[in-house]
């Protein structure tokens, strides 16, 4: 097919070119987590926050259990939110949020336990 000023497949091209010069464009599609861009998300903070809250919701068992799985799991949560927080940061802040979260769970689950959650009835 031509136009009156050429050739339309030549126009077609220029316009793509054209718009692709100004840097990527967004996702036409209707689905929002279908573009890869917009899923990155930092899977260590996530599974940092999860078990933090375990920590959090076990640590309030009587007779040492809480202490041993709230405890431990909280200890297992920090390690994972400072390698989260690493990579977060080196990703110029991308998945911090859930890194915070978990961190203000592992500080109310060890002040649980430093005032006897878990240890006594």
């Amino acid at each position: 097919m031509t136009t009156a000023t050429g050739n339309y497949a030549l126009e077609r091209l220029e316009v793509s070119s054209a718009r692709c010069a100004y840097g990527p464009q967004k996702s036409e599609s209707i689905d929002p987590m279908s573009d890869v861009a917009a899923r990155r998300s930092n899977s260590t903070a996530w599974f940092a926050f999860w078990v933090a809250l375990a920590g959090l919701i076990l640590m309030p068992i009587p007779l040492f259990i809480g202490l041993i799985l709230g405890g431990g799991l909280s200890i297992i949560a920090a390690i994972l939110a400072v390698i989260a927080l690493l990579k977060g940061l080196a990703r110029s802040g991308k998945g911090i949020a859930p890194v915070v979260f978990a961190g203000i769970f592992i500080a109310l689950t060890w002040g649980g336990i430093s005032i006897g959650g878990g240890v006594i009835w």
